[in-house]
């Protein structure tokens, strides 16, 4: 029986604690596939009932690049290997293709916002393809 948020990502900040972790359990429990932000995200590893467990990732809302990256990490991360639904490998994966690439448009001498410009690119060409298989 498909669920309320079934086919979703949500990615919630503070998802480590209080009101932040309910609302990732909530999220969860519904069907979206939920990513905690949080400085100490542990506590949103643990399963949720009847549902697949959230995805932990530190970002520090302070930090602008911090919760870029786990954004860009979800959304690139989950599209090539499992169909839009992001995993901790996936996001590794897509943390790292992003990365690299930023580095190695840096070090041949292209400027930042150039670099930046590029990953958000590939973050939109991963979510289109996200939405593209979804229907």
């Amino acid at each position: 029986m498909p669920r309320e948020f079934d086919g979703l990502v949500a990615a919630v900040t503070g998802g480590g604690s209080g009101i932040g972790l309910a609302t990732v359990r909530l999220l969860a429990a519904r069907g979206a596939r939920a990513a905690a932000l949080d400085l100490y995200p542990s506590a949103a590893a643990e399963s949720v009932e009847g549902a697949e467990g959230p995805l932990p990732l530190v970002a520090d809302v302070t930090d602008e690049t911090s919760v870029e990256a786990a954004i860009a990490a979800v959304a690139v991360g989950g599209t090539p290997l499992t169909g839009g639904r992001a995993t901790i490998v996936g996001t590794l994966i897509g943390a790292l293709i992003l990365q690299l690439l930023r580095f190695t448009l840096l070090s041949h001498g292209v400027p930042d916002a150039v670099a930046l410009v590029v990953q958000a690119v590939i973050i939109v060409a991963a979510v289109f393809l996200q939405r593209q298989r979804q229907t």
